[in-house]
């Protein structure tokens, strides 16, 4: 008996051709874009995909896709010669077909290059391309054109993508949206279907902040609602907002380091309350073993006084030693107390 190959048919399939996908160079082989998991098919078939359709962990992905809605269900694209409005029927501003773009060239320099830019990045994110593969693009670009006055200006690496994507395109795509859409909603961001940003679980873990995939799936539905990167409208507003992502951007890491330094502090507080605590302890500890020793000391200096020669040599020499000890003891009393007083006054200026 043969095995299975992928047929190209399943995907007509209204609900496999959601989440099915072929996989390259493997025809005995599907992936589920939802589970993000390599299905073996070779000797079940179409039964192998129905099994793993009606798994558990698929069902709850389903589930979890029919309840996020993307931009496009909220809004339709302004078309040239009509007037903007959301699918409710909201009305917007009246605005021309191609807004103005003027005011951004004063504000921001070069407005082709700033255009150029923001298509870069719109590429980057639409692809799923890593910010670290624009390290040092600036320089490729200027040697490949030379000519090019916007080669010349074009700065968009690693840290400059990732801040006009999060802090400028994201930001823009959010306020207009909110100015599209009348009445109370809610705007959720699904987990098992964010994971499509990301061909390995692990990966998007640990290289992708909650925040960045948020503004990925704003970018990538906002780009769909217009039919390609290319028919983005570059208007005033967008690259007005484009601009001003550095200015975001370094807001945003003030307030990263004013939490991290908040919880050093609070780090360094807690740290210096259990060492306290600790020290007050060991006071109690010493404390009582003082008390033990000078009592039992005080017991056989009594018992010596009905005893004579050997035996009360001996009562006396233990007593005695046992002074010596809650003496030493209370020395080291007396300097817990008096790191306990300097520990208890740094702590208050903490």
């Amino acid at each position: 008996m043969g095995k299975c190959t992928f047929n190209l048919a399943w995907l007509d399939d209204d609900e496999m051709k959601r989440w099915l996908k072929p996989v390259a160079n493997n025809k005995y082989q599907a992936f589920c874009t939802l589970c993000k998991k390599t299905l073996e098919f070779a000797s079940l078939g179409l039964k192998a995909l129905h099994s793993h359709a009606k798994s558990e962990r698929h069902q709850l992905s389903v589930k979890g896709l029919q309840r996020v809605q993307a931009i496009t269900q909220f809004c339709s694209p302004s078309l040239p010669g009509s007037s903007s409005s959301c699918d409710s029927g909201c009305p917007t501003p009246a605005t021309s077909s191609r807004p103005s773009t003027s005011s951004a060239t004063g504000t921001f320099g070069s407005t082709s290059t700033l255009k150029a830019e923001v298509l870069w990045v719109l590429n980057t994110v639409t692809k799923h391309q890593s910010y670290r593969g624009n390290e040092d693009i600036s320089e490729l670009f200027q040697t490949m054109f030379p000519d090019s006055d916007i080669a010349k200006t074009f700065t968009c690496g690693k840290d400059k993508t990732s801040y006009i994507a999060r802090f400028g395109l994201a930001e823009f795509i959010k306020q207009d949206l909110v100015s599209k859409v009348t009445g109370p909603y809610v705007i959720m961001f699904q987990a098992s279907v964010e994971r499509g940003f990301s061909v390995n679980k692990e990966v998007e873990t640990d290289n992708m902040h909650e925040e960045t995939m948020v503004a990925h799936r704003l970018v990538c539905d906002y780009v769909d609602l217009h039919g390609g990167v290319t028919k983005v409208p570059l208007t005033k507003e967008l690259l007005v907002s484009v601009g001003a992502a550095r200015s975001r951007y370094r807001v945003f890491l003030d307030q990263q380091r004013a939490r991290k330094e908040g919880e050093a502090r609070t780090q360094k507080r807690k740290l210096a309350e259990d060492y306290l605590t600790d020290l007050k302890k060991k006071r109690t500890t010493v404390q009582e073993v003082c008390t033990c020793l000078t009592t039992e000391a005080d017991k056989l200096a009594e018992e010596a006084e009905g005893k004579s020669g050997s035996k009360m040599a001996q009562l006396l020499s233990k007593s005695n030693a046992l002074r010596r000890a809650s003496k030493d003891k209370m020395t080291e009393l007396k300097k817990v107390e008096e790191e306990i007083t300097i520990k208890a006054e740094e702590l208050r200026y903490m």
